[in-house]
């Protein structure tokens, strides 16, 4: 009996995760990251230490 409840959880558990897999996927083609801030930054940060 322990054993068919172990099974039927693990069971929920896997169809959850495959759940979350799917929203994660969904969520990541509807998010766009904004890159050129970030390069911006970092050719700033070295030209600050060419200078020095």
């Amino acid at each position: 009996a322990e054993n068919k409840e172990l099974r039927r959880q693990v069971a929920s558990l896997s169809q959850q995760l495959q759940n979350i897999a799917a929203a994660v996927a969904a969520l990541g083609d509807n998010i766009v990251i904004p890159s050129p801030p970030a390069g911006a930054e970092s050719s700033e940060s070295n030209q600050d230490e060419d200078d020095h």
